[in-house]
């Protein structure tokens, strides 16, 4: 799991990563997504994980990243169009067991974690 992973916006139909402006307040990241990942909030409890989406210069804010698939961008389309409310994949204990088995699945197939 990511040891402090800063705020980040979960439906954001493009990169999700928050970044601070010039004056101090947070704004979203404008860079188009290029990879999918798994982002888990463990609060409130008992936590939840997300399919989330990053640009490749904030793709270590999210967990088991890769480069996007089609069922992603048909993802991101459906988050542009219908502003969709996005569920979590899993919850509690399930969440952090999925999280796991991604960073496994990708450790085992020699798929780098980050750009």
């Amino acid at each position: 799991m990511l040891a402090d992973p800063g705020p980040f916006h979960v439906s954001r139909p493009g990169c999700g990563a928050i970044v601070p402006s010039g004056d101090g307040h947070p704004l979203y990241c404008r860079n188009a997504a290029t990879r999918a990942g798994l982002r888990h909030f463990p609060h409130p409890a008992p936590g939840e994980v997300y399919l989330v989406f990053t640009c490749d210069q904030h793709a270590d804010q999210a967990e088991a990243t890769r480069l996007l698939l089609d069922r992603d961008r048909a993802e991101l389309e459906r988050r542009r169009d219908q502003r969709a409310t996005v569920e979590p994949l899993a919850v509690g204990a399930a969440a952090r067991a999925l999280v796991a088995r991604a960073v496994r699945y990708y450790e085992t197939q020699g798929i780098p974690r980050t750009p």
